[in-house]
């Protein structure tokens, strides 16, 4: 018996990363995770479209993006206009950063170098949040 309530929707994560190892590791673990992996993008411009056309439930962006915006904008951007939650990930310390993540209500930041464990605690969290 196929019953409609019993199938489970895979939470959809656009990851953006221009360097593609980097990229392939994410996703290696993220789809054994059961985590269904849009991307690589590296860009603004390529973010913001896929976006649009595939409305992922998270957003997992590197602050330093290729485009007209850094993910810092892109992050606003998104936040505003389609409400997803976007989680950036940095390899410049945070205090560095300060004044530009105050306007940002990113669902969280992830700094370089960081362990595939900790990754998934982040996200889980930001999955099981209350919105």
């Amino acid at each position: 018996m196929n019953r409609g309530s019993d199938v489970v929707k895979k939470v959809k994560i656009l990851v953006v990363e221009d360097d593609y190892v980097q990229f392939m590791s994410m996703e290696m673990v993220m789809k054994i995770w059961g985590y269904e992996v849009l991307g690589p993008v590296s860009s603004s411009e390529q973010v913001l479209e896929s976006v649009r056309q595939n409305r992922p439930d998270l957003v997992l962006m590197d602050v330093n993006i290729q485009g007209c915006m850094d993910g810092i904008d892109t992050a606003k951007e998104i936040l505003d206009k389609y409400k997803i939650p976007v989680m950036l990930i940095t390899g410049y310390a945070l205090s560095e950063l300060h004044h530009r993540l105050q306007s940002v209500k990113a669902a969280g930041f992830l700094m370089k170098p960081y362990d595939p464990q900790t990754l998934r605690s982040a996200i889980e969290a930001l999955m099981n949040s209350p919105v």
